[in-house]
């Protein structure tokens, strides 16, 4: 368990979350669910210092 709280259920992120195996936002519950491997996470919350980053499938062609 974290400080506050237990971290968020993404193995990257480093965000914490009021219960157990929940995920911070969408990206890191799209991520974590995904096959691509993440060494950072792209949520784009300050406790992960990274900003947003949307994976291959989130991008669109315009």
């Amino acid at each position: 368990m974290a400080e506050n709280g237990f971290k968020c259920a993404h193995r990257p992120c480093k965000c914490t979350v009021p219960s157990e195996g929940e995920f911070c936002g969408d990206h890191c519950s799209k991520a974590a669910g995904s096959q691509a491997p993440e060494t950072l996470c792209g949520c784009g919350h300050p406790a992960c210092g990274t900003s947003p980053q949307a994976r291959p499938e989130e991008q669109s062609d315009g």
